[in-house]
């Protein structure tokens, strides 16, 4: 009985860990498009007239005051809010910055589908 219990519980953790295994894989198959959806994505959650937001702007972290890229962010979430004209007012490439990205999410996600991809046992 022992044996038998032992055997199931084997077999079940190697399921799970060629599952984990397949995840693994499509991540590292699509990591890029997995990043810019997910960016797109938490862009268009947040609410861009908070007053505090993240910053990943290493200029921002030494102390500096301009940046040539400030308000993007900012200018993206209202562009995937409608907001096309607050959009324009945070950083004038806001809008062809979310035609960009959607259209490589869109490249990737077409060449992902496209290739012949083996994610299921």
């Amino acid at each position: 009985m022992l044996r038998r219990e032992a055997v199931r519980h084997s077999f079940r953790l190697y399921r799970c860990v060629g599952q984990m295994h397949m995840a693994l894989k499509f991540l590292k198959d699509n990591l890029e498009a997995v990043l810019w959806t997910s960016a797109l994505v938490w862009l268009a959650l947040m609410d861009p007239a908070g007053g505090s937001h993240v910053t990943l702007c290493p200029l921002s972290a030494l102390g500096f005051d301009w940046c040539p890229g400030c308000g993007l962010g900012r200018a993206v979430s209202y562009a995937l809010h409608g907001d096309l004209a607050g959009s324009f007012h945070h950083h004038f490439l806001g809008i062809p910055a979310v035609v960009v990205l959607v259209s490589r999410v869109a490249v990737l996600a077409k060449n992902s589908i496209s290739e012949d991809h083996s994610y299921t046992q």
